[in-house]
């Protein structure tokens, strides 16, 4: 709704009628005007009294039909957070029962969300909820939605796998798995994550990274073994329990152990472990067989573009065929 010289139209004031008619329960009204108003703080054209009689004006019409009303101004977190809480505080005093804030272009940080957050929490007071959006633009939606929550907001706003506008929204897998961590309650099945992610990845015909957090499909790996000994818990060595989130974790073998990136654990030491695993089942490569094994396993890595690991069983494979071979080779010399 834009207002036109300080009261809304009548037009306007009546479109809420048509939703009404149409059985809504929740209307979210939009609060607009131009982008030049908003980065001059309303010091030309309209004025931010017109803007606050407008809400009024319209808000309290719509309760008056019994239905609950969620507004929001256009760039809300583009403005001023005076002028913000300003303008929320005149929604949440004529009667909406929450506001919605937007990031409309994902230029928030979260120590910036949390304060403004936190700024509009304390004007419209407990009794109204405090709804948020982010966008994911600048790669941290959801860190502002955590902080978000942190400043006092009960909403928040998320889509599956993060799917929206331009660089997307908050992950809701990501913010369900962050938030139950963190002990704020949202009473998501977690375990279910990974069957509904998927279920819209398929939907939706998208191709996701694989580093992907929750989804990926090497997210739920980590090269060596041993990482989740001693627990079943959603705190785990890698960060959270795959088995949380409705997967299962998979060691693997990969660059930090084939080319010896990684020497501060005795379970992925460079070539010890290697050995050891090749040891327990049941081979004692010679000094060349091991390395042929490196050498083929490190190619494999390197040239498998967009998964840079090897399973067991692939890893396996290869220290069957360099063995195998060497045995051949000594039958074939034995019998010479």
């Amino acid at each position: 709704m834009q207002p036109r010289g300080g009261r809304l139209s009548r037009a306007l004031v009546r479109l809420p009628l048509l939703a009404l008619d149409m059985g809504t329960e929740v209307i979210s009204p939009i609060f607009k005007w131009s982008y030049a108003d908003t980065i001059s703080d309303f010091s030309a054209g309209l004025s931010k009294d017109q803007i606050v009689e407008a809400i009024d004006e319209s808000i309290r019409y719509m309760k008056r039909h019994q239905v609950r009303v969620v507004p929001w101004m256009e760039d809300a977190m583009r403005s001023p957070v005076d002028t913000a809480c300003l303008f929320f505080k005149a929604m949440a005093d004529a009667g909406a029962d929450g506001v919605y804030v937007v990031d409309s272009r994902g230029n928030s940080t979260p120590l910036a969300t949390r304060v403004f957050i936190g700024r509009i929490r304390k004007a419209v007071g407990d009794r109204c909820d405090v709804y948020v959006q982010h966008h994911n633009d600048l790669g941290v939606a959801t860190a502002n939605a955590m902080a978000a929550a942190e400043g006092g907001a009960n909403w928040i706003d998320a889509s599956v796998i993060g799917i929206g506008d331009r660089g997307g929204c908050v992950a809701l897998e990501e913010a369900a798995a962050l938030f139950e961590m963190y002990g704020i309650g949202t009473g998501i099945k977690l375990d279910k994550l990974f069957d509904l992610c998927r279920y819209v990845q398929d939907a939706y015909g998208i191709q996701l990274p694989p580093w992907k957090p929750i989804i990926g499909s090497n997210w739920n790996k980590e090269e060596g073994v041993g990482h989740l000994d001693g627990t079943v818990s959603a705190e785990a060595t890698i960060g959270i329990a795959p088995e949380v989130v409705g997967r299962e974790f998979e060691a693997v073998v990969g660059g930090k152990i084939l080319f010896g990136r990684e020497r501060s654990s005795a379970h992925t030491d460079d070539p010890v472990f290697l050995r050891e695993l090749m040891e327990k089942w049941g081979w004692k490569p010679r000094e060349e067989q091991f390395q042929t094994v490196l050498f083929r396993a490190r190619a494999a890595v390197a040239t498998n573009y967009g998964r840079h690991y090897l399973r067991f069983d692939e890893f396996r494979a290869i220290c069957e065929g360099v063995m195998l071979a060497g045995y051949e080779e000594r039958k074939k010399t034995d019998r010479n």
